[in-house]
């Protein structure tokens, strides 16, 4: 699957290359794009933080008005956004 080359930039995931990313999500980067994968680098932890290594997801009626801002009007959701619920995740600390 290929990459968009002009991803939108995010104010705490910062976009990569997908060869030095640390994830890989799939985004919506506008109300009416398709999902794009985006690769991104975590931030630092700081003291007494704990990441969430999401393994598993999983997506819903809701997941999809909120992606495609159908709740609450124009500009008031902060795209890129990965949308989903549900998780399964693994808890990694920084203590």
């Amino acid at each position: 699957m290929e990459i968009e080359n002009k991803l939108p930039t995010h104010p705490i995931y910062q976009v990569c290359d997908i060869k030095e990313a640390d994830a890989v999500a799939w985004a919506l980067t506008s109300k009416d794009s398709d999902l794009v994968m985006y690769p991104f680098k975590f931030p630092e932890l700081g003291d007494n933080e704990v990441r969430l290594k999401i393994l598993y997801s999983s997506l819903c009626q809701s997941d999809v008005m909120h992606g495609r801002n159908k709740w609450f009007g124009e500009g008031n959701v902060l795209y890129p956004i990965v949308v989903g619920h549900e998780y399964i995740k693994r808890a990694i600390f920084n203590l």
